[in-house]
């Protein structure tokens, strides 16, 4: 399984002489999507290792990175999940990204709608946000010590459960990526956010977000989907490309948060 190969940096590879990588560590030409999985595991790696790296900083709290799948009209989601926007190289980064990181950062709706279930990769945390408690708090992945639920104070969280409180009635995003950089932060490993478009946009209002991993998925989805990001408020924020990838016909794209703009 892809999700259990354990990553380790690559020196030179065959697939670094065969492939050919651009200076950034990026496969250069490459379809990723023609690759075994474990030569898969390595390309994602080195795509995706050094520019995890480039970006740490010595900061107090480690950087964000928002990972998406959208259509071609900006949908996350067809018939509630984004399964059908996803592909197998897809996940593979997914997986790859998850492992990467100090926790998963992601919102009780996505947790429902995807079907978490306990990660196979033993060093893959998840920091569940929710405002209402709403969650089954006895699914294997409640008591697998995966998960900790972050949720205000008035939100009562069952004994079993870790949890961090972030808010009194309400969340408070600042405080959930203060408190949970406190919890799992680890050497410059980032958090990695998975959504839903309510909290990526929490966090986008806050200019929280310093890296999307966004890939696009060769279709076309209109009817009422979510787009990544669902707030109130508009806030434009620049990015900078750091690689796009090919996947058959998706495409596998980098940014980095430009604060010169």
């Amino acid at each position: 399984m892809i999700a259990a190969v354990r990553w380790s940096q690559p020196s030179t590879t065959n697939l670094e002489h065969d492939r050919g990588v651009d200076h950034r560590g990026s496969p250069d030409g490459l379809d990723l999507e023609q690759l075994d999985d474990d030569e898969l595991v390595r390309a994602i790696d080195l795509a995706y290792g050094p520019a995890i790296r480039d970006g740490a900083t010595d900061s107090d709290a480690p950087p964000v990175e928002m990972s998406m799948v959208t259509s071609l009209d900006g949908s996350v989601a067809v018939a509630g999940g984004s399964r059908a926007l996803s592909s197998r190289v897809d996940l593979a980064v997914l997986l790859r990204l998850r492992h990467h990181a100090c926790v998963t950062l992601v919102g009780a709706g996505t947790v429902r709608s995807e079907d978490y279930a306990v990660p196979t990769d033993p060093t893959v945390r998840f920091a569940v946000v929710t405002g209402q408690g709403d969650l089954d708090w006895e699914s294997a992945l409640w008591r697998s010590g995966h998960a900790t639920a972050v949720a205000p104070e008035s939100v009562a969280i069952p004994d079993h459960v870790p949890v961090i409180r972030a808010g009194h009635n309400d969340i408070d995003i600042t405080t959930v990526v203060q408190r949970v950089s406190e919890r799992f932060r680890s050497g410059t490993a980032p958090i990695h956010l998975e959504g839903g478009p309510k909290l990526n946009a929490a966090l986008h209002d806050h200019d929280l977000i310093d890296a999307i991993n966004l890939t696009i998925s060769p279709t076309l989805v209109a009817g009422p989907s979510q787009r990544a990001l669902d707030g109130p408020t508009e806030r434009l924020r620049h990015f900078r490309r750091r690689h796009v990838l090919i996947a058959g016909d998706h495409l596998l794209t980098r940014w980095e948060r430009d604060r010169t703009c």
